[in-house]
């Protein structure tokens, strides 16, 4: 049975959300571990003892994938498959190597030890350690399954590269399934590109500016002819009212 890619993230948030908020987490723990990475001493870690070599072993997985989870978070903004695929890789060889060390501690039968205390034990070791090493089991189980699960949204998120690396370009290609087009073969032959320009591009008509069609005129009627005219004419002066032509009357 294959399995089917997630379309979102913890069911509210989109896989990219979800893969950047993966690797701001990894980015945090990584450096946490460096940091508190040491060559010479022993770390102490509740009861659980780390020798250097350890330390340095997981110091130097995290250096690498510190730019492996930079890169997968970039990719994943920009879409590249390529980067989201690295660090799913990364976080899946993670799980393995990470998973090594509660198997080792529960094989060697010293678990009770590290965490319960030796008057605890006194008072009855079947129920002491037996609650012990449930209650580290669970916890262990938990963080397996939410690693698993941050693996998961990592590879659903570079699937749906995959499958749609530029997602912009789907409502064009929407609008063009839905678009009633007519069949190549159907379809009437294009004009000449001179006769496209021209019903694209039409030529604007002269236009003449104070002209009037008249059928006469002064100086001789004219057969559907244009007398040209000014656009626009004075009106006549009226005529001049004076003292003298007053007294005249």
């Amino acid at each position: 049975m294959k399995v089917k890619p997630a379309q979102s993230f913890l069911g509210c948030a989109t896989l990219l959300m979800g893969v950047e908020s993966i690797c701001a987490t990894a980015l945090i723990i990584e450096i946490g571990i460096i940091a508190i990475c040491s060559s010479a001493e022993p770390l102490r870690i509740i009861g659980f003892i780390v020798s250097p070599d350890l330390q340095v072993l997981a110091a130097s997985w995290c250096f690498v994938g510190i730019p492996i989870t930079v890169a997968g978070g970039v990719g994943v903004l920009h879409r590249i498959e390529q980067n989201v695929r690295l660090l799913f890789y990364y976080m899946a060889g993670t799980f393995f190597v990470g998973l090594a060390i509660p198997l080792s501690i529960f094989t060697s039968k010293s678990l009770c030890d590290i965490v319960v205390d030796p008057e605890l034990q006194n008072q009855g070791t079947s129920f002491v350690c037996g609650f012990a090493e449930t209650f580290v089991g669970a916890w262990t189980l938990m963080a397996c399954l939410i690693h698993l699960y941050m693996v998961y949204i990592v590879w659903s998120a570079a699937e749906d590269i995959s499958l749609v690396p530029n997602p912009e370009l789907m409502r064009y290609e929407d609008a063009l399934r839905g678009a009633n087009l007519m069949p190549f073969e159907e379809q009437p032959k294009t004009l000449p590109p001179e006769q496209m320009a021209k019903a694209a591009f039409p030529m604007p008509q002269p236009v003449s500016y104070g002209t009037r069609p008249t059928s006469g005129a002064v100086g001789g009627p004219r057969q559907g002819g244009l007398a040209a005219t000014p656009a626009f004419q004075p009106a006549p002066m009226p005529p001049a009212v004076g003292p003298c032509l007053s007294a005249g009357q």
